[in-house]
């Protein structure tokens, strides 16, 4: 019977450690920074025999097994807690002293490295430990979150009020009685240039709508602004704050437990200062564990109270303030008056704030764009984009103070300044900006290259202007601009082909390979490489591009690697990392099976529909899986092992062993042909003397 007893309270014990179990896998946050593992019953069983069987427990005190601090998962940690539940029940006071002052101790000392006098101490040490070493990690949460909101509060700011003062610039031409002619006429408020705004009541509609919305931004953004100031600007004294005031936390809450609960709470503390490099999050269904107190909520908290700033003139809050100052809560005689001057103040402050603000605001760029656009009554689109994309570079800032000394110094005439001093440099940075937009360059790094760039960009321009279709840069001519330019920054030598579309951003080794292949390709005219530079010419079918590139995240297996865009271009990649090891001719073997993809790809994909029939009835004779492989074997193997011959002649004495060298990466190869392989590239990293 006792056995049966026994049994079944087991059996029990489990239900009840599979639900628990359970909860914690559904508790979301048990998988943010804990691996669980699963429970081991063999340990909770065996635990029950030392209950039940206390004679055979050598690790005991008053026959209940002490504290395991051995562990490597959480388990442990929760067989220690239901180690503290039995005792508690049974009342084994000896048991706990054990625990605190031979089991607990002892780990926060060799945790620490430091000797205690007794347990209160190395508690309280281990309190401060705990909370140290979670601060900068939940400082990210609140640093993270108003960063951010600050970032989407301050934009929304400006955006507003480079409205508002576009409206307020509209404003003054209508009054002025310029209807039709606007400054900035395309501009846009509320979506609407402002070119179709012709009176006042109407702007007045669209202004009251941008006020309501920016009032409420702007007020968050000062919270924001402020914040951020504040969570990044934390120094000794308010790190001592905080600790000291979540350690005085923590001993409340562990005070706060019994004398059982508070010897479980101490060993969860150990487990997470000696075995969690990053705080844990401790499931919710045992709160006797949450021994967080500096968390990212805490640390929020504390920012609030401690940051400077106060509250924003738009804050809705800001007219309660008023409210207490003129004494409408203290009970003065005539609280209406008092609610009428709160109201008249806060107008007054809104509106002195907002004016300061758009007077530091811009319609353009910057306040010295509108300087020049209003002082010169610039209207042309292409000469204010470039003043817009070029207002911090320094021949506009040279630019502007000259115009600025000549007019305000000089006291000459704004056209006489502008056709003498500005005309040339504004001309010429509106056929630049010209080109960009009908390139559809909008990036901004992008865009900054071309105008520090003068020959890339003048190449690029021919290169467009041989490329107009119905009076637009073709699309596939404004592809290779563009993959040009993201090219160039990376790789200022690489070399660009206009003629045939073919961008050469190899380097090094890779590099000369290309180039000897090249030179090879046009002294033999039927090889591989000549076929492959007719393929992507100017009268390639479907106008596609053609780009080699470094590549340093390619696997350490991968020589080279063929790619192609959404729009049908092709990109070979060639390992950086992997080159170095290899000879010459084994990269030239890289390119020239690339550069075969590329081919085969190019070929299937651009040719015309009866092509096609060709090709795809090609494939179903031969039987062939995987088109550009399996056809490499079966026609090209050859050709490409004319190629790489070409390269360099005297590298093997057998046509064989090239061969051999253009079948790596084509397709599977026997045990004899892998020996013959690993035989051939020994052979070339003895013989091969180019691009060392």
């Amino acid at each position: 019977m006792k056995k049966i007893f026994t049994f079944i309270l087991i059996i029990g014990l489990i239900f009840a450690v599979q639900g628990q179990r359970r909860q914690f896998f559904n508790d979301k946050e048990s998988f943010d920074e804990f691996r669980i593992k699963p429970v081991n019953f063999e340990d909770i069983i065996h635990g029950l025999q030392n209950i039940n069987n206390n004679k055979n427990c050598s690790n005991c005190t008053e026959g209940l097994e002490n504290f395991n601090f051995n562990f490597s998962d959480l388990n442990l940690m929760l067989s220690n807690e239901r180690l503290s539940r039995i005792a508690r029940d049974r009342k084994l006071r000896r048991w706990m002293e054990y625990q605190k002052n031979n089991r607990i101790k002892p780990e926060i000392e060799d945790a620490l490295n430091k000797k205690f006098n007794n347990y209160n101490d190395a508690k309280n040490a281990l309190f401060k430990a705990t909370e140290d070493r979670s601060f900068n990690a939940y400082a990210f949460e609140p640093r993270n979150k108003y960063s951010k909101a600050n970032r989407t509060t301050k934009d929304l700011k400006n955006k507003h009020l480079k409205e508002l003062k576009s409206l307020k610039f509209r404003e003054h031409e209508i009054k002025r009685g310029n209807i039709n002619n606007s400054l900035y006429a395309e501009i846009r408020v509320n979506n609407i240039p402002l070119k179709n705004i012709k009176n006042v009541s109407y702007l007045e509609n669209i202004r009251k709508g941008i006020i309501g919305r920016f009032e409420p931004n702007a007020a968050k953004a000062h919270i924001n602004e402020y914040m951020v100031k504040e969570l990044y600007s934390f120094d000794s004294a308010d790190f001592t704050k905080m600790f000291n005031a979540a350690t005085a936390l923590k001993h409340q809450y562990h005070n706060g437990l019994d004398q059982w609960k508070q010897i479980a709470y101490m060993q969860a503390l150990v487990y997470q200062l000696r075995y969690i490099n990053s705080p844990m999050k401790i499931p919710n269904t045992l709160p006797i564990f949450d021994y967080r107190m500096l968390d990212g909520k805490y640390i929020e908290e504390y920012a609030k109270k401690n940051r400077e700033g106060d509250i924003s003139v738009f804050d809705e809050k800001y007219y309660h303030k008023l409210l207490y100052e003129s004494g409408f809560f203290s009970g003065v005689p005539y609280p209406h008056l008092a609610e009428a001057r709160a109201k008249a103040r806060l107008e007054k402050l809104r509106k002195e704030k907002l004016n300061s603000l758009l007077n530091s605001s811009s319609i353009g760029a910057s306040t010295t764009v509108d300087f020049f656009l209003e002082t010169f009554n610039i209207r042309n689109q292409n000469i204010i984009q470039w003043l817009n994309d070029n207002y911090e570079s320094k021949t506009f800032i040279d630019l502007a103070r000259e115009a600025r000394d000549y007019i305000e110094g000089a006291g000459l005439h704004p056209t006489f300044v502008y056709n003498k001093f500005l005309k040339e440099t504004l001309v010429k940075g509106a056929i630049i900006a010209r080109f960009l937009n009908d390139a559809g360059i909008t990036n901004k790094e992008h865009k900054r290259f071309l105008y520090d760039n003068d020959k890339i960009r003048i190449d690029l321009q021919r290169f467009a202007s041989q490329n107009i279709i119905n009076r637009a840069i073709s699309k596939e001519a404004k592809s290779f601009i563009n993959e040009v330019i993201k090219v160039k920054i990376k790789n200022p030598n690489a070399i660009i082909d206009f003629e045939d579309r073919i961008i050469n951003g190899l380097t090094g080794k890779a590099l000369c390979a290309y180039e000897k292949l090249l030179s090879s390709g046009v002294s033999n005219f039927h090889n591989m490489i000549t076929d492959l530079f007719v393929e992507f010419g100017t009268n390639n079918i479907g106008g596609r591009n053609l780009t080699f590139k470094m590549s340093k995240k390619l696997p350490n297996d991968t020589g080279g690697k063929t790619r192609v865009d959404s729009d049908g271009n092709y990109y070979i990649l060639v390992n950086e990392n992997l080159i170095k090891t290899l000879s010459s001719i084994e990269v030239a073997s890289i390119l020239v099976h690339e550069m075969s993809h590329a081919f085969l790809g190019k070929h299937y994909n651009d040719s015309n529909a009866s092509f096609s029939k060709l090709y795809e009835r090609y494939i179903n004779n031969t039987g062939i899986q995987n088109y550009s492989h399996d056809i490499m074997k079966d026609q090209f193997i050859n050709r490409m092992a004319t190629a790489i011959k070409n390269y360099d002649k005297t590298i093997f004495s057998s046509f064989k062993d090239y061969k051999i060298l253009a079948s790596r990466g084509v397709f599977k190869l026997s045990s004899t042909q892998k020996q013959n392989l690993i035989n051939v590239i020994n052979k070339a990293r003895q013989n091969d003397k180019n691009c060392l």
